[in-house]
């Protein structure tokens, strides 16, 4: 049997993509966005799980820039 893994970052839902708006507009605080983002990384492992991956990853939701 092989075991199975993912390499890169896994795709950002699209409510991040307006969360991270809301913060740049000040409209969420410090305890929101890691809330957000602690969602989101839940979500990228659950994915995971449904896809049967055998290494799971958080996915790199935290990550800001990739450049």
């Amino acid at each position: 049997m092989l075991t199975t893994s993912v390499v890169g970052s896994h795709g950002l839902p699209g409510w991040v993509w307006l969360a991270r708006e809301a913060m740049e507009a000040g409209r969420l605080g410090a305890l929101d966005v890691r809330e957000l983002m602690e969602d989101a990384t839940q979500a990228a492992l659950l994915d995971q799980e449904r896809a049967g991956v055998d290494v799971l990853t958080t996915g790199e939701m935290m990550r800001v820039r990739f450049i």
